[in-house]
């Protein structure tokens, strides 16, 4: 505020076609705020910045390489937002007065309403409508919140852990058969689901899908469910068991045919299975028989005519 009230007692002021905008922060706008401005009419964007918030800076740079990144996929020849740090009302003034004009944008009527990724997707296709060159994938830098995963089929044994994991639903499963889907658009590539997959066969890729394909899910990996052995009920991945069976039946707890189909099981028969074989980890051991005052008597008889003693009789 100071500063362009200096700007405009002792210097030019403002350029007549800029049009300030204050807000508590500027580092709280992203490039969701920036691209509804672009896309209802502004011709470019500068961000004045204060010294000495480097790390809150860089986020801001982040937002704005993303969206620079997304204009030069639109077909942008030059860039349209520049930061600008600087205290000298001189120098700030002379680079305002500096900018090369570009053609204005085409300006859209449209609602800014819904989350930040919603207002988001909504300025983008508005971008993307009036920009001459309109592809419906743009290639964006490691990091950028929009993208797709990869998983490769070969490796995964729908585990599902990464459905788990996803914050944001983008990853799904399907309630009847091992499945999982992907919404690209609901995807912020935040890689916890490659942290997560145990097989380490999901990776991360940075894009922007224009394409409305992106706001249904996809499937990426889908399998026939493995039944039981014993009572035929489906109760997992058959690429999952048919993998644990493999590590497994060389291990000396699972030598034989038997105790490998209890890998094989649902976890009903699994149990039932267990608890009827004579190994049953859960079975205790035998009860001591209860003796009773008349067999002490009985035994102490027989020993009397045998010259034995009592405990010889004891069953």
């Amino acid at each position: 505020g100071p500063l362009l009230s200096a700007m405009a007692r002792f210097g030019r002021g403002l350029p007549a076609h800029l049009l300030p905008m204050t807000l508590s922060s500027v580092f709280q706008i992203g490039h969701d705020g920036m691209a509804v401005m672009l896309a209802s009419g502004a011709e470019q964007i500068v961000v004045l910045t204060p010294p000495g918030h480097d790390s809150e800076k860089a986020a801001l740079e982040a937002q704005v390489a993303l969206l620079r990144a997304l204009l030069v996929g639109l077909g942008a020849a030059a860039p349209r937002v520049h930061l600008l740090d600087e205290v000298d009302p001189d120098a700030v003034e002379a680079a305002l007065y500096g900018l090369a004009a570009m053609p204005a944008m085409k300006a859209a009527t449209f609602s800014v309403l819904g989350s930040k990724r919603e207002v988001a997707r909504l300025a983008l296709s508005k971008l993307h409508e009036a920009a001459p060159f309109a592809p419906d994938l743009i290639i964006l830098p490691k990091g950028a919140p929009y993208g797709l995963i990869n998983i490769d089929i070969k490796g995964c044994t729908l585990c599902l852990a990464c459905v788990g994991a996803c914050p944001v639903n983008a990853l799904s499963d399907h309630p009847e058969r091992p499945e999982v889907a992907f919404t690209e658009a609901a995807c912020v590539q935040c890689g916890i689901c490659v942290a997560t997959c145990p097989e380490q066969v999901i990776t991360l890729e940075p894009r922007y899908n224009f394409a409305t394909a992106a706001l249904s899910p996809i499937v990426l990996n889908t399998e026939e469910p493995f039944c039981c052995v014993s009572c035929g009920k489906a109760f997992g991945a058959k690429a999952t068991i048919d993998k644990v069976v493999a590590k497994l039946k060389g291990h000396a707890m699972f030598n034989d045919d038997v105790k490998l189909r209890l890998i094989q099981m649902c976890d009903l028969c699994r149990i039932t299975t267990m608890a009827e074989g004579e190994n049953d980890p859960f079975r205790s051991a035998a009860r001591p028989m209860v003796r009773t005052t008349a067999d002490y008597l009985d035994a102490e008889a027989k020993a009397k005519e045998a010259g034995r003693k009592p405990e010889d009789f004891l069953n």
